[in-house]
Parts: C-alpha cells; sequence; structure tokens
C-alpha cells in the first residue's frame, strides 16, 4: 500500500529521493502525494505572505529536490489564497543549496552574533 515500497526502513531523505524519481518516472500516485505536499507547503507560505510581506520565499532542504512540479502547486495555491497586491511582489524558489544549508546559516548566525557581541554570552554581574 505504500507508494515506495520499503519506505519504513529507510531515512527521510532516502524516501523522498525514491519518491521523487517515481514522480519523474511518471508514477501517478507519486505526483498525487507530492501535490498534496506541495498545496501544505503552498497554504504555509500564504499564511507567511498574508502576514509577513516578504519579497522572497525559498523553498529549501529535501522538498527542494521534488523540483518544478511542487513549486508550481506551491506557486498556484498562493495565487488562489493571496491578496494579490501584496503576493504579486513575493517571488517563491527552490533553493539549489545542499540539504543541510539551513542548519549551517543558522550557525554561521550563532558564530557571527558571538563574534560581534561575545559579552552578551558571558554572566556579568
Amino acid at each position: 500500500p505504500y507508494i515506495v515500497p520499503g519506505c519504513e526502513t529507510m531515512t527521510h531523505a532516502q524516501a523522498c529521493a525514491a519518491l521523487f524519481a517515481k514522480n519523474a518516472a511518471g508514477d501517478e500516485a507519486a505526483a498525487e502525494l507530492i501535490s498534496e505536499i506541495a498545496r501544505y507547503i503552498g497554504y504555509g507560505a500564504v499564511n507567511i505572505i498574508n502576514a509577513f510581506n516578504p519579497t522572497h520565499i525559498v523553498l529549501g532542504d529535501i522538498v527542494s529536490r521534488a523540483g518544478q512540479p511542487l513549486l508550481d502547486e506551491v506557486k498556484q495555491v498562493v495565487r488562489e489564497r493571496t491578496i494579490p497586491e501584496i503576493s504579486r511582489h513575493t517571488g517563491i524558489t527552490l533553493s539549489a543549496l545542499p540539504t543541510d544549508a539551513t542548519v549551517t546559516g543558522a550557525a554561521a548566525v550563532a558564530i557571527t552574533n558571538f563574534l560581534e557581541h561575545p559579552s552578551m554570552f558571558f554572566d556579568v554581574a
């Protein structure tokens, strides 16, 4: 009954890669699942756009490897559910960075903050 046989023993990254490969090979069930995933990501993007009016949203991590079908569905949900005057200025793209780029970026921010303001991290009483 699983779209990707053996997925219960795979890592998250392996299962996603197998799902995306099945989609690329034309598997209809895989395409439907990716479309559903994209709709949920789109709903999240709608909330972000309506609340914060960002100029850009980058979809990253393993989900970005789903490619153009995912991006197209996310953009469709955003077009249908946001105020056009707000969303027309928000770009949505897929990240080309490795899946651990978010963690690397967070570490860089923390290190930079520490190096620029080291006294913030010490209890000076």
